[in-house]
């Protein structure tokens, strides 16, 4: 009996001895668990696998299309109406001139549209869908029809002045203007493909010359005629290879 009492005794002890270490790994398991929990959670948030929206990133601005740009034209409030003409522009000068064969682009337009106030009558219609900048102060601008002729032309307007030619003589003249000041005499305008370079030839002094860029030369005589007129002399078409191209008079 006293051997029963004894083991039973040990059982017992055994027993709460078992309960107590449950008891430790409960109350810890309770402790630990919000700190896994927010382990768990910085660990979810942080994660590099989740998906998140794309930064949205700056485009470029298309450029409107043909047919759509509606600039101002002509001064109506200085008596000089003009309207805009959706019409290409005439094969006779798109075949002869490069510049024209290239789309319009945002600079043509940018560039090109404030000169177009200065068009007006007697010509009518600008085609600008044909507009091209020639560079930061001269534009190239079609018109449906030029003064009182029966046919299309090409006017060039700028910060130096302007000048227009019926499109049926471009291919031989192209477009031309001068001027001339206390600076000298100022020669600029518009020459057909295939001619690199313009000079100009005085009658008295040595003659000068320019690259052509799109079509586009812009030269300076540092001298005039009598009277601040210009200064006499010719033109001459120059190619790549250095050779005179005809050209006919103006």
């Amino acid at each position: 009996m006293t051997d029963f009492l004894d083991r039973y005794g040990l059982q017992l002890r055994e027993a709460r001895l078992r309960r107590r270490r449950r008891a430790v790994r409960v109350s810890l398991l309770a402790v630990a668990s919000p700190a896994v929990a927010a382990i768990a959670v910085v660990m979810t948030t942080s994660s590099p696998d989740i998906e998140r929206p794309a930064t949205p990133t700056a485009t470029a601005t298309a450029p409107p299309p043909v047919g759509t740009w509606t600039p101002k034209v002509g001064r109506p409030d200085k008596g000089m109406p003009m309207s805009i003409d959706r019409t290409p522009v005439s094969p006779t000068a798109t075949k002869v001139l490069a510049v024209l064969r290239r789309p319009q682009t945002d600079r043509d337009r940018r560039l090109a549209g404030p000169r177009l106030r200065y068009v007006g009558p007697p010509g009518e219609g600008v085609q600008v869908d044909g507009v091209r900048a020639l560079n930061a102060r001269y534009a190239l601008v079609p018109v449906k029809r030029l003064g009182t002729l029966p046919g299309p032309g090409l006017c060039i307007l700028g910060s130096g002045g302007g000048g227009c030619a019926p499109v049926s003589t471009v291919s031989r003249k192209g477009v031309s203007s001068l001027s001339a000041g206390a600076k000298g005499t100022h020669y600029f305008g518009v020459v057909p493909d295939g001619v690199a370079r313009v000079r100009f030839r005085p009658q008295v002094g040595q003659p000068v010359e320019t690259v052509v860029r799109e079509n586009f030369y812009e030269l300076r005589f540092p001298a005039t005629g009598p009277g601040l007129m210009p200064a006499q002399g010719k033109l001459e078409w120059i190619d790549g290879n250095g050779n005179l191209m005809p050209r006919g008079r103006p």
